[in-house]
């Protein structure tokens, strides 16, 4: 298991370790410091290591995900160029410490997660009443495409994952990951429709 160990008082993140518990993490950081264990680390420093933090990698990954998703979000609402960001430039400019020192293999899974969140962020904006609404006006214009995604945005699901029930016609619901996705496109199409008014 890997393991992120970041110190609370600074925040900083002191490196990503293997270990089959959160301890023996904590004694490879050790180690890897020069010491014989975390316990030997303490005595000599002279500390109960009780400043330091140490979850998961996919702990580390979602916490990561839901800040920097929410700073995508943001930059959306305020016409930032943050599109171009999360297609790219993460790789040179992460701006994100608390994945500091984590695996080049563990960037697609990060930013797969900063994608599901920005898209639930976005699609929480909007109710179902909403979309339905847009539905309508999407029929009424012919823009079959859209109301497709707003079928697929007003699908229910069941559980974190994967189990889905119906859609609206009978067929079987998409995955919990194209709802979102409908749910968020739908949000900006309101979102557009409505600044066009305004």
């Amino acid at each position: 298991m890997l393991y992120r160990i970041q110190n609370t008082n600074t925040a900083q993140v002191l490196g990503f370790y293997t270990g089959a518990t959160a301890a023996e993490a904590l004694d490879a950081m050790a180690r890897d410091a020069g010491y014989m264990s975390h316990a030997d680390a303490c005595a000599i420093i002279e500390t109960d290591g009780r400043d330091l933090a140490v979850v998961t990698v996919d702990v580390a990954i979602a916490e990561a995900a839901a800040y920097t998703a929410q700073c995508f979000v943001d930059c959306y609402r305020a016409e930032c160029p943050a599109e171009k960001w999360i297609k790219g430039a993460w790789k040179t400019d992460t701006s994100d410490d608390a994945l500091t020192g984590l695996g080049a293999d563990h960037w697609p899974t990060y930013l797969a997660a900063v994608r599901r969140e920005v898209a639930r962020i976005q699609g929480s904006s909007v109710t179902d009443a909403d979309i339905r609404t847009l539905r309508s006006e999407a029929s009424a214009a012919g823009d079959t495409t859209m109301v497709d995604t707003c079928n697929t945005a007003l699908s229910k699901v069941v559980g974190p994952g994967d189990v889905v029930i119906y859609d609206y016609d009978g067929n079987p619901a998409p995955a919990v990951d194209d709802v979102l996705f409908a749910r968020a496109e739908c949000a900006r199409a309101i979102d557009a429709a409505a600044a066009m008014e305004d």
